[in-house]
């Protein structure tokens, strides 16, 4: 599944980059509120999105159906694209996409996603590289801060009821949206 999925997210990446580089920057202040929003809309309601479209799309556990893996190729295009351009919740999109085309064990997903998220991040950072728009002091901070921050996190989300972490997360996503919201009409 690795190989068949990597293609989209090359693409995707590409893509992604592509758009966010010509986008107006006043035009990426006002669609960023809605990205943020569209993830979390996501996040809140993968468990029954994931149920409904990926009863239809798979024949039982780890088994898609031709159209389950075209579905599954076009959608991670599209998160690839969502990732090159913004990236925040791409995640947790990968993860419902993974679910819908039959996958059911979160670690084997998350064993797939990490490379799949690399491939798009890589692809989207050569071209901003390439177009000079990296400021390095910068970026080295932020990788720092991701490393320490997706470990740390991942020990600290362990210790978590999911439940509760789910909520809270939501929550925290319609609070950002709202605000990046204000932010980018006043």
């Amino acid at each position: 599944m690795l190989i068949g999925l990597l293609v989209p997210s090359f693409i995707g990446g590409a893509l992604g980059a592509i758009i966010l580089v010509i986008t107006p920057p006043d035009l990426f202040k006002l669609i960023v509120p809605f990205l943020v929003l569209f993830a979390t809309l996501v996040l809140a309601a993968r468990n029954t999105l994931t149920r409904r479209i990926g009863e239809r799309l798979t024949v039982g556990e780890q088994r898609s159906t031709v159209a389950g893996k075209l579905w599954g190729f076009f959608f991670q295009l599209f998160i690839a694209t969502y990732g090159g351009y913004f990236g925040a919740g791409m995640g947790i999109l990968m993860l419902g996409s993974l679910t819908i085309m039959g996958m059911r064990d979160i670690h084997k997903m998350n064993a797939l996603k990490t490379p799949l998220q690399a491939v798009i991040n890589l692809t989207a950072f050569i071209l901003f590289a390439l177009k000079g728009l990296v400021s390095w002091p910068t970026a080295l901070i932020l990788c720092l801060g991701a490393i320490t921050g997706g470990y740390g996190g991942a020990r600290l989300a362990k210790r978590i009821d999911p439940k509760l972490l789910n909520r809270c997360i939501v929550t925290l996503g319609f609070v950002v949206s709202a605000w990046l919201l204000y932010k980018a009409l006043t």
